[in-house]
Order: C-alpha cells, then structure tokens, then sequence
C-alpha cells in the first residue's frame, strides 16, 4: 500500500551539498480513457505516487478533483513537486473512476495507468 507524503528526506546529496531543485506544477489531461461505468461515464480521478529512492516505497504525493461523467478529463487541480537535478524521480500515474464510499471504504475502478520519470516530462514538449 502506498504511503502519503514526501519521499524525499532533507538530507545531503553524497558528495556532501543539499540537493539542487526547482518547484514544479504538473497539470494533467486524460484523453481517451477507457469507459468503466454502464449508465454513464467515467467520474476519473488521477493519483500520482513518488517512489522513493532508498526504500523503493511509493508514496502518494497529490491527487487530482473527481470529474465527472467524461473520458477525456482536463483537471483543474495540479500537482506539486520538486525536480531535484541530481535525482531519478520515478513517478506513477493511476487513474481511477470514483464510484463512491468513503475514506475507510473507498470504491472505484482502475482506468489504467502508467510510470515515467519526472525528467522524462520536464524534457518533453508541451
């Protein structure tokens, strides 16, 4: 089970400096998600997980707003991170349809998902 909050400990890098890193938002779309529900659309959320580099734990570090009745969501809310310059920061994208309960019993569908670097989209266009 994943855990919530900050993979990164406030510690030096091994050659002894704290870690270079610049702050960034991700904004994030889903186009063409897989339709999960029988009387309606899908109600996506996306959950984005960390892994941490010295335990291999991923960690859930944000979440976007449930939207309702679409599969190709545009979220409004974004996710912060750090990209540390020095780091491979591995990050995981699950996205989920919401079909309800609560936060003991959560109910919901997995869409599908994937795993890239943070570098693989700071390198990328748009």
């Amino acid at each position: 089970m994943p855990k919530k909050g900050n993979p990164h400990a406030d510690r030096p890098n091994r050659r002894g400096k704290m870690n270079q890193y610049v702050p960034v938002k991700l904004h994030i779309q889903g186009r063409n998600l897989k339709n999960m529900d029988l009387m309606s659309l899908s109600d996506p959320i996306c959950i984005v997980f960390e892994k941490a580099q010295e335990t291999d734990e991923w960690f859930e570090v944000g979440r976007t707003e449930q939207l309702k009745d679409t599969l190709n969501p545009d979220f409004e809310k974004s996710i912060d991170l750090d990209f540390f310059f020095e780091k491979n920061q591995e990050l995981k994208f699950e996205f989920i349809d919401d079909d309800g309960g609560d936060s003991e019993d959560p109910y919901y569908d997995m869409i599908g998902g994937c795993t890239l670097t943070l570098s693989q989209i700071m390198a990328s266009k748009g």
